[in-house]
């Protein structure tokens, strides 16, 4: 906010700008955890706010339009610390994007996210987006059902599944969908078009892939159904048909 950064901040605005398609932004994700620097008990709200609204002010100075301005929180620690108060404004978010997983069987859509989501809705009506998410296999292949079912009927804007394998205990499982035949089935059935799933056919893809990243191998499906021939992105995710 002192200017300190605004060089790269504007070095950074100008190569997206150039880049010249659509590209999602968020900055300091997660603000009501405790677990980074810029989150609750760390930073105070009005802080993390005026920072916010200091970076969307100097990309639209450097012209930076296409870009979609992602406030994402955490799911597990709505109840805990209010969202409200690290709102930016209507006027500087065009999405709000809400990281939850499922850990356990007894996880679920609404256990999961419902709290977040009521919370959201209680001081804006901005498309929400499930920005990382992922069902674990100690909580099963039936939960990834759940997770595409409970989106659809809370009127949400997508889904973005963490592909990443983790080691570390309940709390960082192995997230990937080619390490578990089970849940990739679940999440082929989940997100197959249109007989299964009830979407329609999404439309042919035009330009570059909007969450580019590291190949994970042919035949594995994407959050938009299966692909033939084309490979998994981490953090890959669709927009969700109504």
């Amino acid at each position: 906010m002192d200017g300190r950064h605004d060089r790269y901040l504007k070095t950074y605005a100008d190569q997206v700008r150039g880049f010249g398609h659509p590209v999602v932004l968020s900055f300091a994700p997660e603000m009501n955890g405790d677990w980074y620097a810029w989150g609750a008990g760390h930073t105070p709200p009005r802080v993390f706010v005026a920072a916010w609204r200091h970076i969307v002010d100097l990309f639209r100075a450097e012209h930076a339009s296409n870009v979609t301005w992602l406030w994402t929180v955490n799911s597990v620690n709505a109840s805990k610390v209010p969202l409200r108060p690290w709102w930016p404004g209507a006027g500087y978010v065009d999405q709000v994007g809400i990281d939850g997983y499922f850990y356990r069987p007894a996880d679920t859509f609404h256990s999961v996210f419902g709290t977040t989501i009521a919370q959201v809705r209680g001081f804006t009506q901005k498309p929400i987006l499930i920005s990382e998410t992922a069902v674990g296999p100690v909580a099963g292949p039936a939960k990834v059902a759940d997770l595409f079912r409970g989106a659809r009927e809370a009127g949400l804007a997508g889904v973005v599944w963490f592909d990443k394998a983790q080691h570390d205990g309940i709390y960082h499982q192995d997230w990937r969908l080619e390490d578990n035949p089970a849940i990739l089935a679940a999440f082929r059935r989940a997100t197959s078009f249109p007989e299964r799933s009830g979407f329609p056919a999404p439309p042919p893809a035009r330009g570059p892939a909007p969450f580019p990243g590291p190949r994970a191998g042919p035949g594995v499906p994407s959050a938009c159904g299966p692909l033939s021939g084309a490979d998994l992105r981490p953090g890959a995710g669709c927009l969700l048909p109504r």
